[in-house]
């Protein structure tokens, strides 16, 4: 029962995520002027603010322990710098160059979180057969799902694009791992407060950003702003802190967790893209999105 519980949780938590890509794309579609770096700069800390009002009622209402908490502070700071730092560096990494091999490299650093837990967490599902193709079917479906960019959209692979694409991809990492570490450390506590306070950081980031680039003239429209990021941060709230839950289980090893999520966040993303915004794939994308959803079904049988 407790085993269903968690996957339970897990499977909301993959729906959560994969509803922040929605509501990013309603956003990004709702007008052109959102595909600029200032206008997802600026939907980032709205969101950021949402998750945080969103954080601290659940704490009002459920949690029972003190909100401040020194140690949680402390990977409050440095998950909030890593959180805001991927999202900065992504943006950045799709504005100099390529949209699909930025996204395909960043989706990369799930293997991070999951290392970090074969080394540390003592975890041993690595041993297993079904683990190692699981993994492998995962990395090679990441590839085939990528989109292409336009033929007019290519752009070359810069120093730059290499440094933004870099910092991205070890800053989305660094997210997973402080969390696991936090949970390992404290299980099941300050899984909110945690939350908040690097949501402070994420603002305060965005906020310095934005000030530094006020000069420059930002269009967008600020309904589709408001209502997507409300939704988004409430969603991302959601999910972290499910997140969090299943980690302080620790019922699910983190190695296996990790790539499911990706991989189940790839076959969610396939289904709102196919029958909400009826997008059709090309056929290595089909076979990529198959070979997901049975990385899935190996991941969990290790």
């Amino acid at each position: 029962m407790q085993y269903f519980i968690q996957y339970l949780l897990l499977f909301i938590t993959i729906c959560c995520q994969s509803s922040q890509d929605f509501f990013i794309k309603t956003f990004k579609e709702s007008d052109r002027s959102h595909l600029t770096f200032d206008a997802n700069i600026r939907f980032c800390a709205v969101s950021s603010g949402f998750e945080f009002v969103v954080l601290m009622l659940v704490w009002a209402l459920f949690d029972r322990g003190p909100f401040f908490h020194l140690p949680t502070a402390g990977y409050s700071v440095i998950f909030g710098i890593a959180f805001a730092g991927a999202t900065l560096f992504t943006l950045l990494a799709i504005a100099e160059g390529s949209l699909a091999l930025s996204g395909l490299v960043i989706s990369y650093s799930l293997l991070m979180p999951t290392t970090w837990s074969i080394i540390f967490d003592g975890s041993d599902v690595y041993k297993h057969w079904q683990f190692i193709v699981g993994i492998v079917l995962l990395c090679l479906s990441l590839f085939l799902i990528r989109g292409k960019d336009d033929e007019q959209g290519q752009k070359k692979i810069t120093k730059r694009w290499i440094i933004y694409v870099i910092l991205a991809f070890f800053s989305n990492g660094v997210c997973n791992i402080v969390m696991d570490v936090h949970q390992q450390s404290y299980p099941g506590q300050y899984r909110s407060a945690f939350l908040a306070m690097s949501m402070i950081v994420v603002v305060a980031v965005c906020a310095a950003v934005i000030l530094i680039r006020h000069s420059k003239n930002v269009r967008y429209v600020r309904k589709p702003l408001v209502i997507c990021s409300s939704l988004n941060g409430t969603v991302n709230a959601t999910a972290n802190l499910l997140l969090m839950t299943i980690i302080g289980a620790g019922l699910i090893p983190a190695a296996v967790m990790f790539p499911v999520m990706s991989a189940g966040q790839s076959i969610f993303c396939f289904l709102i893209s196919f029958i909400l915004f009826r997008e059709r794939f090309t056929k290595n994308q089909y076979i990529g999105y198959f070979l997901g959803a049975l990385s899935v079904v190996l991941l969990n049988m290790a």
